[in-house]
């Protein structure tokens, strides 16, 4: 749903999940890391923009937006799942180091 929200906005931008979720490091009680790839703007303004589309959507129950961090997002918890997760925005370098590690994580013994 959340893929969803943003490609109804962006129709070219890619959603991608990073951090703890992409290496397998993931506690039960870890939020999702997310960044949205694809999208032209580069100020916060897309935060805004998402944040409008989810909240009218309702698939949310919490949404915050944090534009005024070195990495601006969006915290949210979606309404079904009662996931936690943080949006940003042109951040492939999250991606990128997740691979990375579970790469390396793959290549170590059990």
């Amino acid at each position: 749903e959340l893929r969803q929200a943003v490609t109804r906005v962006w129709p070219e931008a890619e959603v991608h999940i990073y951090g703890s979720e992409l290496t397998g490091l993931c506690l039960p009680s870890s939020d999702l890391d997310m960044t949205v790839l694809g999208v032209p703007d580069k100020t916060t303004r897309p935060l805004h923009t998402l944040a409008g589309e989810l909240r009218q959507s309702g698939i949310v129950s919490y949404l915050q937006v944090i534009d005024q961090a070195k990495v601006p997002i969006i915290k949210l918890v979606h309404e079904r799942g009662m996931v936690a997760a943080d949006m940003s925005f042109g951040q492939p370098d999250g991606l990128k180091t997740g691979w990375l590690v579970r790469e390396h994580l793959e290549e170590m013994p059990p």
